[in-house]
Order: C-alpha cells, then sequence, then structure tokens
C-alpha cells in the first residue's frame, strides 16, 4: 500500500503532516503503535521522517531561502525579479544618411567643343547631415563597430575623370578619409562607379571642429582629362556619399531629457501558494531596489504602485510614504557603471509590514525612468552598445512575526487496496515532536478520483500539532510531543478500498499569534514525525 506518495510541504512547516520521507524498519519502534489496549492483529509503521527548516521552506522556495544572520542562524525568504531594462539599442539607432550633389558643365569649367582635350578641375565642400529621430539629441563623436561608407559616381561626359574626396573627421585606420576614384571613358555613357570602406573601427567626429552638432564635412575635388571627344554643353557630372547598416560601439553628445520608458512586473511571493485566508504579519520585511546605470548620463527614477496582490480576492494594498523620485548616479567614463541602492523597510514607509498581512501572493512594481532630467548636460553624455539601465528588487522576509486563522489546503495520494473483507478498524497514529512555534488544527477527507468525499473523519485530530515551547525573545526552547489516533471503524472501513486522495485543510497559528506574540524562525528547528497503521480483524496481504 501506498499512504503517502506526495506531500507539498508549505512555508513555517503549517502542512508536515504528510510529507514523503523513509520507510521504518519494520522490527523497529513497533511497541510506540502496538503497546497500548488496541489488542491489533497488525501494526504497520508506515513513514518517518526528520525535518528541518530547510527541508520544508525549500519544497517550494529551493533558491529564495538565507541565512540573514549567520550568528544567531536567523533566516528569511527572499524573491527576486527585474523590473526595468533599458538598454543602448532602446534609447537611439543611426539611421542610414547620404549626402549627393550634381555638377552641371559650368560648374566643372570646360565650355563646348567639338573637341575636348583639355583640362578642368573644380571643388566643392558639402555636409552630410546625420537626421536622428529624437528631435534635439545631439551626436558630437561615433566609434563605429559595424557599417559601410558608400560612394557612387555618374557622368555623362565622354572624358576621363578623376575624383578626390576628403572627409577630415572621419579616421579610418589611423587615418582620415582620403580616396581618389578613377572614372575612365570606353565609348559609353553614362559613366558608372561605385565603391564602400568598411567603418568597423572608424571614428568619427560630426561636431564640425565645434561649430555645430550632427554633421560632418567632405570636400570633393573633380578633374576632367579631356579625351578629344565633344562637349555638347548639357553634361553633368553626379556623386553621392551614404552611411548605410550603421551599429556604434560607442557614441558621445547630448542625448537630451529623453523618456526611459515605464514598466511594470510582479514577483510572486511563493509562500502563499497555498494559503486562502488568515491574517499573516511578517514584522520586519524589506524591499531592496537596485539601480544599475552605466549609461554615461544621469537618471531619474520615478517609483509608483508598489503594491501587493491577493490573488484570492483580487485586493490590492499600496505601499505608502516611500520616496517616489531618485536621481540616480551615471559613470564618466566608457567601461564603467554606477548603482544606487534603496531599500524600503518599516523606517522609511508608513504601512510596508501590513501589506503582507492580507496573505498576498505577488508584489507589484512599476517605474519610469527619465535621462538628463535638469535639462542638457555641462559635459556630454555617452553610450556604448552594451550600456543599459536596469532596477533589480528583492524582498526580504525576515521569518519573524505572527499569524492566526491561516488557512491551507492540500491534497495527498492515496491508495488502500488491500482486501478489506474482515478488518474491523484502521487507526492511524501520529507521533510528533514540534521544535518550530506553530500550532496546528487540522481536518482530512477522503475522496475518490472524481473528489467526491467518501469519508471525514473527525475524532483525536482537531489538535495535531503544539507548538514547541518558547522563550520571552520568540525562541523555541523545548520541543512538545503530540500523539494522535485517527480512527476509521469497520462501516467506513470500505470506504477506503475507493479512496484516491486525502483532502487535508489545517489552520495554523503561531505561538499565541491571536495575542500578536512575534515568534521567529531559525535555522536549528526541527519537527520529528512518526507515522503508524493499525488495522484490526483479519487482513490478507
Amino acid at each position: 500500500m501506498n499512504l503517502l506518495k506526495k506531500a507539498n510541504l508549505m512555508a513555517v512547516g503549517l502542512l508536515l503532516l504528510f510529507a514523503g520521507c523513509k520507510k521504518l524498519d519494520p522490527y523497529k519502534d513497533l511497541s510506540k503503535i502496538t503497546s497500548t489496549s488496541w489488542n491489533p492483529i497488525l501494526a504497520v509503521p508506515v513513514a518517518h521522517t526528520e525535518f528541518g527548516v530547510y527541508d520544508i521552506l525549500a519544497r517550494t522556495d529551493s533558491t529564495d531561502l538565507v541565512i540573514i544572520d549567520p550568528v544567531t542562524g536567523e533566516i528569511a525568504l527572499t524573491y527576486k525579479g527585474e523590473i526595468l531594462s533599458f538598454r543602448a539599442e532602446n534609447l537611439f539607432d543611426i539611421p542610414d544618411f547620404s549626402e549627393s550633389l550634381r555638377f552641371s558643365l559650368l560648374d566643372l569649367g570646360p565650355m563646348p567643343a567639338i573637341s575636348y582635350s583639355g583640362t578642368a578641375s573644380t571643388s566643392e565642400t558639402n555636409s552630410l547631415v546625420l537626421c536622428m529621430v529624437e528631435t534635439g539629441m545631439e551626436i558630437h563623436s561615433v566609434t563605429f563597430k559595424s557599417g559601410s561608407l558608400d560612394f557612387s559616381f555618374s557622368t555623362d561626359l565622354k572624358h576621363d575623370l578623376t575624383i578626390e574626396i576628403e572627409i577630415p573627421s572621419l579616421i579610418v585606420g589611423g587615418a582620415p578619409i582620403n580616396e581618389s576614384f578613377e572614372l575612365t571613358y570606353d565609348g559609353d555613357v553614362p559613366q558608372e562607379l561605385a565603391r564602400s570602406i568598411d567603418l568597423a573601427g572608424a571614428i568619427g567626429d560630426f561636431t564640425l571642429d565645434g561649430m555645430t552638432v550632427n554633421e560632418i564635412e567632405a570636400n570633393y575635388s573633380i578633374t576632367i582629362n579631356g579625351t578629344g571627344e565633344e562637349i555638347v554643353g548639357t553634361e553633368s557630372f553626379e556623386t553621392s556619399i551614404g552611411f548605410t547598416d550603421i551599429n556604434y560601439k560607442n557614441a558621445t553628445g547630448n542625448f537630451g531629457m529623453h523618456s526611459l520608458g515605464s514598466y511594470s512586473d510582479s514577483i510572486l511571493l511563493r509562500i502563499f501558494n497555498n494559503a486562502i485566508d488568515g491574517y499573516f504579519e511578517l514584522t520586519n520585511p524589506k524591499i531592496r531596489l537596485e539601480m544599475i546605470n552605466s549609461f554615461g548620463f544621469p537618471v531619474e527614477v520615478n517609483l509608483s504602485d508598489l503594491k501587493t496582490v491577493s490573488e484570492v480576492t483580487g485586493e490590492t494594498f499600496v505601499l505608502d510614504g516611500y520616496p517616489s523620485t531618485i536621481s540616480i548616479p551615471y559613470p564618466t567614463e566608457f567601461g564603467d557603471d554606477r548603482s544606487y541602492l534603496l531599500e524600503l523597510n518599516k523606517t522609511n514607509t508608513t504601512n510596508i509590514s501590513t501589506i503582507i498581512t492580507p496573505v498576498p501572493k505577488y508584489f507589484h512594481f512599476a517605474a519610469s525612468g527619465l535621462a538628463n532630467p535638469d535639462g542638457p548636460p555641462v559635459t556630454p553624455n555617452f553610450i556604448e552598445d552594451v550600456s543599459q539601465f536596469k532596477i533589480n528588487a528583492e524582498i526580504e522576509l525576515p521569518l519573524e512575526g505572527f499569524a492566526h486563522g491561516f488557512q491551507m489546503v492540500d491534497t495527498v495520494e492515496f491508495d488502500f487496496s488491500d482486501d478489506l473483507e474482515e478488518v474491523e478498524r484502521v487507526m492511524f497514529r501520529l507521533i510528533i515532536n514540534n521544535g518550530f512555534p506553530i500550532d496546528l488544527s487540522a481536518g482530512v477527507t477522503f475522496v475518490d478520483e472524481d473528489y467526491t468525499t467518501l469519508l471525514t473523519p473527525t475524532i483525536g485530530i482537531e489538535n495535531i500539532v503544539k507548538s514547541g515551547r518558547i522563550n520571552a525573545d520568540g525562541l523555541v526552547i523545548d520541543k512538545t510531543e503530540q500523539i494522535t489516533d485517527i480512527s476509521i471503524e469497520r462501516l467506513d472501513v470500505p470506504k477506503l478500498k475507493h479512496a484516491k486522495y486525502i483532502i487535508i485543510r489545517a489552520d495554523a497559528e503561531t505561538a499565541n499569534g491571536i495575542n500578536g506574540e512575534i515568534v521567529k524562525l531559525y535555522d536549528f528547528y526541527s519537527l520529528s514525525i512518526k507515522l503508524g497503521m493499525q488495522v484490526e480483524g483479519k487482513l490478507n496481504f
């Protein structure tokens, strides 16, 4: 038979009655079950286990349990989540941009002629303007991670052309751009040419010597070498320079009073997974918000709508009194970051302990960010491709407080497949040594596979677990032992054969919790459970 296939242990030991555990030696400790006036036909030791705090809480909070005081052994549950994440690509991208120039024959110099064999030159300076999507955003310099600088040329002149283009403030391979291109007449027009330069690692200055922003200058020099062909007088020359598929490694400038967006998220408080009612007060909860900024500009964070939410009732309980606007420092060098830690606790909020009391399931956060909240920066902002601003949240719940009227429910698989014809009575005996500061009243219901009630034994089960004895500091100093028999008489025994589950309902209270007495959980607390089953009558195995 398999009486206990699973048990979902709830926080602070409220459902320790039917936990999965190790089997007893069948030849050992039987006297603890049979040395009474039952006169049993058969007594079976079913299970024996010893629970510590980690065994109980780690069932649902395996990564959340921490020791917050290694000297005393005080423990807490911690729940973590990221509530805001703003990355470089969310701030801005550098769009493709280009500029074109068209030179007429008058610009180029030579006059119409039946045959032209001379030489003529002209030059021009033109600006390429970087059009940022965000109004007021200024780009001063860019170190390119990838992208290309594209050139294209076209002319209907029947002569050779040499084009030289210099971009003094665009450094590629350690030197400014200075390229020469040749268009050699081969009998066909228009003459066309296209070339590209890889910009990976290039550095561009978009300030035009500090006088403007978002611009870079190109100097053109065009020379015509006559081939003896005619010049009609309507010919022209066109050139284009474009930046394509740009990704930046870093950039400087004034990124404006720019919104970093609004975000909201919730953190699941798994300690309350099976709770359906009750008053629960943790007297010293803490919420830590770690704000990390690797952007080279100040950020202002606005916190709002911090609250707990009850999944059972849908009610919300809003945190009050916390500082809602926070100025976040920023790094002054590439590759650096700055962080700011805000801890919300009972000293800087007005109701942080009481918003835990309605047995919430989620803690909800909302936050928004603003870059350069005080306007244009004194020194240029900077950004890297890996820059980000994020807020990590951690809720620490020291297991210190009190609870009463705390109702829990769980379902345990059950299988009793033996011959029941001659069974007079079945009795379960629980022997519990409790070193936790928890009282528990409970009831069980046997149900079939459709969860239809078959049997609800009540005698002797109302007060299963008594709290260990505690001192004035809320510390358990002595364990208490409780022996409880759950008897199922002959008329009800056949119902066990159809039972597939045991539904456990528990009402829990910390020791004297109804009067607000505070208790604490420590890592050395433990609880021992022995479970035996006695079958009286003829039972064929």
